[in-house]
């Protein structure tokens, strides 16, 4: 699977689980994070991809909609953005798989084809 379909995956996940209320820094995570403001191939703040991108070019296991690197890299992510990890894990596994098979077939609009 590509690198930025899963991004992109992944931002609109947590773009559903992050209360939009929330008056800490994860709503400004999703601006960071968010692929839908700038052409091409990257993230609102251009460090948030370029950052998940190298990383997922490293990690050598993408089956499952990588969700194991997808664990990871949140529990990695910097604390400033706060606990995004804990609210991601609010979907099991397979929750998260089969999510990101419903945004692909079902929602394939919502995916931006670079």
């Amino acid at each position: 699977m590509e690198c930025y379909v899963i991004y992109q995956c992944v931002y609109l996940i947590l773009n559903e689980l992050i209360d939009e209320k929330s008056q800490d820094n994860k709503i400004q995570f999703l601006s960071d994070a968010n692929p839908y403001i700038w052409e091409g191939e990257t993230s609102g703040d251009l460090i948030v991809y370029d950052d998940f991108k190298s990383k997922y070019s490293e990690w050598n296991k993408h089956d499952d909609y990588s969700y194991e690197f997808v664990c990871d890299y949140l529990k990695n992510l910097d604390p400033y953005y706060g606990d995004i990890y804990s609210i991601f894990m609010q979907l099991s596994k397979e929750e998260y798989v089969d999510t990101c098979k419903n945004i692909l077939e079902n929602f394939p609009e919502q995916i931006k084809r670079v």
